[in-house]
């Protein structure tokens, strides 16, 4: 993905100055939420060798971040917009979040809204489990299959089933003004999970599950994609594999999962399934993020693609407000 020479080191767009920027070099520009999501949505487009410039929101026009920044920076740039398909030269993504259920639905063909809470809800899955399996140890892809990788998520999923009750709680905290919640999405879930809430929730257990019905949020899995806080669930997620990994040695030498090698000649000792090194939540994170192939951003990539991707040949007096007294054509990648 090549750097646009165009951009202005100081990010100080006029509205249609972003527009001309994207049109003219013909590389499609996306706004994000937060800087932390710059690198994975770069990744994403790398893996489909796609073309483009990732911004977060905070650092253009309306210096807002978060889903209220991308809506703000498109809005601007409508106004300037006339005919012009922004769709076709800029994307912002937002998070799915509390906003959805309280009917603050982003109607812009400009927007992406992701399907499931945020962007790291995207990275908790059975093929993350495979992945950080390869990534950690010395057993491949080769070795592990998506059952042995389905047996570990699934007793992951076990774990997190708790966190449906307590994002209804933080959900309906975020929807009903005179709610009087325990916690709220704001709070870090570790707090939240030490502070002992459990007896608390349990007594509103069944009106909160009567407002999830109201609210026509799925039950089981599906809820906590669809409502629990991706940074929650996926630092959960991770420092469940973080256990359940340890016990991977074993699986291997009773033949729940697929042996390896060492095993099958009963040397337990090199077993491929123990940890190359100790790794810690931040860095299994990290590790994760590298991993672009995950199923569920398979619409987020299709997206992407669907920006600018046909070169044609214009003259400067058939490009809206491009400010260029050059009389050569100039070469625009557009979308029909």
């Amino acid at each position: 993905m090549k750097s646009c020479a165009a951009l202005p080191e100081s990010l100080a767009y006029e509205a249609d100055e972003l527009l001309n920027t994207a049109i003219m070099t013909g590389i499609p520009i996306v706004i994000v939420e937060g800087h932390h999501d710059v690198p994975i949505y770069e990744r994403l487009a790398l893996s489909i060798n796609k073309d483009c410039e990732i911004y977060a929101s905070e650092n253009i026009l309306a210096s807002q971040p978060g889903c209220s920044g991308v809506e703000s920076n498109l809005t601007e740039i409508r106004k300037y917009a006339q005919d012009i398909p922004v769709e076709s030269y800029i994307l912002g993504i937002v998070d799915r979040d509390a906003r959805f259920y309280r009917n603050e639905r982003i109607e812009d063909p400009a927007i992406l809204t992701l399907e499931i809470y945020s962007i790291e809800t995207h990275f908790v899955s059975s093929e993350a489990v495979r992945f950080l399996i390869d990534s950690t140890t010395r057993a491949t892809r080769h070795l592990v299959t998506p059952a042995d990788a389905d047996i570990i998520f699934i007793e992951i999923q076990k774990s997190l089933e708790g966190l449906y009750i307590y994002s209804l709680e933080a959900l309906r905290n975020a929807c009903e003004k005179d709610y009087k919640s325990q916690f709220g999405y704001s709070d870090r879930i570790k707090a939240i999970i030490s502070e002992r809430h459990a007896p608390g929730i349990e007594a509103k257990r069944q009106a909160l599950l009567e407002f999830g019905s109201r609210t026509n949020i799925p039950s089981g899995w599906n809820g906590i994609l669809a409502i629990c806080k991706g940074k929650w669930l996926l630092e959960l997620f991770i420092d469940e594999f973080r256990k359940q990994i340890s016990k991977l040695p074993k699986y291997c030498a009773d033949n729940i999962i697929s042996q390896c090698q060492s095993c099958i000649r009963n040397t337990h000792k090199n077993c491929l399934y123990k940890l190359a090194e100790n790794f810690d939540t931040p860095q299994l994170k990290q590790i994760l993020y590298q991993d672009t192939s995950q199923p569920k951003l398979g619409y987020i990539k299709d997206r992407l693609a669907s920006l600018i991707s046909i070169i044609i040949l214009l003259t400067h007096t058939d490009l809206p407000h491009v400010r260029d007294s050059d009389t050569n054509p100039i070469a625009l990648r557009t979308s029909f």
